[in-house]
């Protein structure tokens, strides 16, 4: 076990309550498994929190080369992307992504796009209400995900295993917003 009690706690993860939300939907893992699914999910959260080299995994969440290479695995054959579209489907997640093209290590939002006029400009110029209005919750999505260290700054070298990172952070992003409101 690890020495250090803080370096486990759910700060960084999601606690069991929110974590049995899900559970249903995750991969059953087959055979002797020394990491359950929620250390798993959790130690995943550290590492994209910390942006942490994976041989940097605390010894609470298991062997390192056991997380990392189930994450591989999860990652590969879309298990993330499958945990994603469920919780789409079963309402728990309301966050949709459209289109996921990037070409850059990091992702910014200005926070003055889809900006209005003020009310006294001689010639105000047009632009989308309903977009405006929802402009707000993405940046606040988007400041939330930067939090986490791998979407900051992406250190993975495949897309699929960056996106399951992202996929990852925006279902603990929504499992914590949803249990405050519940």
């Amino acid at each position: 076990m690890c020495d250090d009690w803080r370096v486990c706690t759910p700060g960084y993860g999601i606690t069991l309550d929110r974590f049995m939300r899900v559970a249903h939907l995750l991969p059953r893992q087959r055979g002797n498994v020394a990491v359950d699914n929620y250390r798993f999910v959790n130690a995943l959260l550290w590492m994209c929190r910390t942006g942490a080299p994976w041989r940097d995994l605390p010894e609470c969440y298991g062997k390192w080369i056991t997380v990392c290479r189930r994450f591989n695995r999860w990652s590969g054959n879309g298990a993330m992307e499958r945990l994603f579209t469920a919780l789409q489907e079963e309402r728990i997640i309301a966050v949709e992504v459209w289109v996921l093209a990037m070409d850059s290590t990091s992702v910014k939002v200005h926070q003055h796009a889809v900006v209005p006029p003020k009310r006294n400009r001689t010639d105000p110029w047009d632009y989308d209400r309903e977009a405006h209005k929802g402009r707000n919750m993405v940046e606040r999505v988007f400041n939330r995900m930067k939090h986490h260290r791998k979407a900051a700054t992406r250190y993975d070298r495949l897309d699929e295993t960056f996106l399951a990172n992202l996929q990852l952070i925006l279902i603990a992003i929504q499992l914590k917003n949803t249990s405050k409101t519940n």
